[in-house]
């Protein structure tokens, strides 16, 4: 084909034919260098072409591979491109963007490599997989990083331009390659875990986003949510233990991502938001509810299947409580990712939590904790695991300000945060706004006519605010159900020994379903300890509750304030005089009684349950706070109402 009537004709810089032998190529980076009876011109040509086949291991020169030492030398050979170029041999930069594209849309890939002698090809040379392929170009490319010669500087940039270029348009103009699934090949980058390829990662969305046009965003949420499903799907497959290790980095990556961040925000909201069991059967919710608990209710329990076996069951417990303390803590750095995120993202984040508490309020009833696992509430709320888990996160995010018992951090929760109304939710930056209906320590003042008097609030509420009293609430629903339920599970699991007992002396024929039944009341209860008794929540739950009652006693030992205020939150610390004699102010009906409950809960389990005071945990811390909150609060009816309570 004569050069003018050359369709490729400019692509290819250079016009004198080259042959093999003129070609000095090299499998190390740093050994880079032209002939030195060549021009400049034609030695920076003879660089980039040989850079170009280290990299991407392709050639428009039949002869590239003769007079090379080294047999495993492989180069896939664009014939239809050569013929159209001839007589030029060499790729330079400005031909590479055509020839890379060309190779992606290569089929049978094999029967273009030479030498043709290959009977077994390397996995570069003869990769289909777009993203695989250009990744591993990618990785090629990073060994020549350490070059000092501008002309290779210059020709790397040139070349991740291309690979990310390459990359957008395959995610952009799918049709382009059939039978190709992008979202499963994103997935398996992901898979790598290290730190190559979620740079890969990252510079594609990025690159995929310079274009800045009004149909971006669209396009990469329609691409990354595929890929957010496949992930949810393997999370869905595992368990506590066996949870696939790229999982958490990926969620991560998209956390930390301003891009990826809301898609991963959509897919975790329901689409009903008054169904509590949706948030469980989202990416983030399946994350959560990934606990030695069962995920649904008519799950079985997968581990202590011989709890009987003390040595056995120990070990397990010992590998769950790895297991969730690695969990919970990536979990923590994804949501406090997403909360350093900018407001948006931060909002977010806080209205799913608030509407996920709001929504699994049931779990906390009475009868929910006496009734079996099958009931109305258990089948529409989210399971056991889920909200203990969810607590242990939020536990986490309340440690800066619940250091010490009297961290002065913590005077910055206000208490008539719980009196917000739903229509001042959003006015006030509030996201927990179910709080205005719980029972208080003390009951709402009334008018003339019997009716509540409205309960003075703040102007708006920090995250100080927000995060003690979601927590508070997580607690309730979570630590506190199941400790009843712990209890209720050793009540029945001795009756049912006592029964057995009683059984083996006589009917005999009765002795096997008995043990049968023995040892599932044993591995129900022996699970569900092992959920409570994670040494890390625990420590940190020990430590809230300690802050939280010198909180209480600050609120309740001030007078009311004279006006309406901005804050009613403590502030500062005033000293602490027995036997108090202040007038209990009106913010104690705004605080729901069961940020005292929970303080409760905590005490009686550690009385019932060996284990549940961890060694980390400041017992000496503990007592004085704990013991100026009954002296405070246990003493008469003027600070807490429900003697029950008291």
């Amino acid at each position: 084909m004569s050069e003018p009537n050359n369709p490729f004709a400019g692509l290819l810089g250079v016009s004198d034919v080259k042959t093999a032998n003129s070609v000095e190529y090299t499998e190390s980076a740093t050994q880079l260098q032209g002939s030195s009876n060549k021009s400049q011109g034609d030695e920076e040509n003879v660089i980039i072409n040989n850079i170009v086949e280290s990299v991407f291991h392709f050639t428009i020169n039949p002869n590239a591979i003769d007079g090379y030492i080294s047999t495993d030398r492989q180069l896939v050979y664009l014939e239809e491109l050569a013929e159209a170029t001839k007589p030029r041999i060499y790729i330079d930069l400005e031909a590479l963007e055509q020839v890379l594209f060309e190779r992606l849309l290569l089929p049978d890939i094999e029967s273009y490599v030479i030498p043709k002698t290959n009977k077994t090809f390397r996995e570069h040379v003869i990769q289909k997989q777009v993203f695989s392929y250009l990744f591993s170009s990618f990785q090629n490319l990073q060994t020549y990083d350490h070059s000092s010669s501008d002309v290779v500087k210059n020709a790397l940039q040139k070349m991740k331009e291309l690979i990310f270029r390459n990359a957008v348009t395959a995610l952009k103009q799918p049709a382009l390659f059939e039978g190709q699934d992008f979202s499963s090949q994103l997935v398996e980058l992901l898979q790598h875990v290290d730190p190559q390829s979620q740079t890969f990662f990252l510079d594609v969305v990025n690159a995929f986003v310079a274009d800045g046009d009004k149909e971006t965003q669209q396009q990469l949420r329609d691409t990354m949510i595929p890929v957010l499903q496949r992930i949810h799907t393997d999370v869905n497959k595992s368990h506590i233990i066996n949870l696939p290790i790229y999982i958490l980095p990926s969620i991560h990556l998209f956390a930390s991502n301003t891009n990826l961040a809301p898609v991963l925000m959509e897919v975790c909201e329901p689409k009903i938001e008054t169904n509590g069991r949706l948030y469980q059967d989202s990416i983030i919710g399946a994350l959560l509810s990934l606990s030695v608990l069962p995920k649904t209710p008519t799950s079985l329990h997968e581990f202590f299947d011989n709890p009987l076996d003390q040595a056995a069951t120990s070990l397990i417990e010992t590998s769950i409580w790895n297991a969730s303390s690695h969990l919970v803590n990536n979990m923590h750095k994804i949501f406090l990712t997403l909360l350093k995120g900018g407001p948006h993202m931060r909002n977010r984040l806080l209205s799913w939590i608030g509407k996920c508490l709001k929504t699994n309020v049931a779990r906390g009833k009475l009868w929910n904790v006496q009734a079996n696992e099958l009931n109305p509430t258990t089948l529409s709320c989210v399971s056991d695991g889920f909200m203990l888990n969810l607590g242990a996160v939020l536990l986490q995010l309340c440690q800066p300000f619940c250091t010490t018992p009297e961290d002065p951090k913590c005077l910055k929760i206000d208490p008539t945060y719980g009196a917000v109304l739903p229509e001042e939710s959003l006015a006030k930056s509030v996201h927990l706004d179910c709080l205005h209906s719980e029972t208080c320590l003390l009951p709402a003042r009334e008018g003339d006519d019997g009716q509540p008097i409205k309960r003075s609030t703040a102007d708006t509420y920090n995250f100080v605010t927000e995060c003690f009293f979601m927590t508070q609430k997580c607690i309730d629903l979570g630590v506190r159900v199941c400790a009843e339920k712990l209890y209720r599970y050793g009540q029945e699991l001795g009756r049912a020994q006592r029964a057995m007992a009683d059984v083996a002396a006589s009917a005999h024929h009765l002795l096997e379903p008995m043990r049968q039944r023995v040892q599932r009341l044993m591995s129900k209860f022996v699970s569900l300890r092992c959920a409570l008794l994670e040494n890390d929540m625990l420590t940190n739950l020990n430590r809230l509750q300690a802050t939280t009652c010198t909180w209480l006693v600050q609120v309740a030992v001030r007078p009311d304030a004279p006006q309406p205020q901005s804050t009613y939150a403590p502030v500062a610390l005033v000293p602490l005089n027995m036997p108090v004699t202040t007038p209990p102010p009106d913010t104690l009906r705004c605080i729901p009684e069961f940020v005292l409950e929970n303080i409760v809960v905590l005490i009686t389990m550690a009385r019932r349950t060996v284990g549940a005071i961890t060694e980390e945990a400041d017992i000496a811390g503990l007592l004085r706070p704990a013991l100026s909150l009954v002296l405070t609060f246990m003493g008469d009816s003027s600070r807490t109402y429900n003697p029950h309570l008291r």
